[in-house]
This record gives structure tokens, C-alpha cells and sequence, in this order.
């Protein structure tokens, strides 16, 4: 998204130098991290991922917990209310989970 990078192709020799990479898609924005500042590396990063399918095409993405841990440490005044919403939804999960459970 940053204009001076030329289009981002497999075989791009700089994408080697880049952490964090910000897309435009026809799906809307993709964040590329190769570490996500104050939160955790990459591999750490990757252990706490899933795999989905998104557009017909398998990637993966960091779990609830670690995304609002990023956003709350970006603590920036447009992901406030994001966090909210996101530890909302993340109640919501866990409360399906544990009565689904509870049943059982």
C-alpha cells in the first residue's frame, strides 16, 4: 500500500528485506507481519495461527487473543473500538464453547 514498493510478485528479490507487508486486494487489505511489534515474533506468531480459506486460497491467521493483544499495544484511538468488538465477539465464542461443552 505504501507507493514507492513496486507490485509485489513471487519471485520479488526485496520482499526478503520486508517484516510487515500491507496489501491491497481485491479482498480488501492483507497484512503480511513477519512479526507483530511489543506482541510476538514470527514464529510465535505462527504457532498462535490457523489455517483458513479465504477466496478459494488456504493462508493463515493469527488467533483472536493475539490480534486484540496487537491492537491494544498499537494503542491507537481507531482500534478501540475494533478491541471492543473483538473481546465481544471473543465472549461470545467462548460462551458457545462452554455450553456446547457443558452438554456434552
Amino acid at each position: 500500500m505504501r507507493a514507492p514498493l513496486p507490485p509485489v510478485r513471487e519471485d520479488s528479490p526485496w520482499l526478503a528485506e520486508v517484516k510487515n507487508l500491507y496489501l491491497r486486494t481485491t479482498l480488501g487489505q492483507l497484512d503480511v507481519l513477519g512479526d507483530i511489534p511489543g506482541v510476538c515474533t514470527y514464529a510465535e506468531a505462527a504457532a498462535r495461527s490457523k489455517s483458513v480459506t479465504l477466496g478459494g486460497i488456504s493462508c493463515r491467521v493469527i488467533d483472536l487473543d493475539t490480534l486484540i493483544e496487537a491492537k491494544r499495544f498499537a494503542g491507537r484511538k481507531k482500534d478501540v473500538p475494533a478491541v471492543e468488538e473483538l473481546e465481544l465477539i471473543r465472549t461470545i465464542l467462548r460462551r458457545r464453547r462452554d455450553e456446547g461443552g457443558a452438554g456434552a
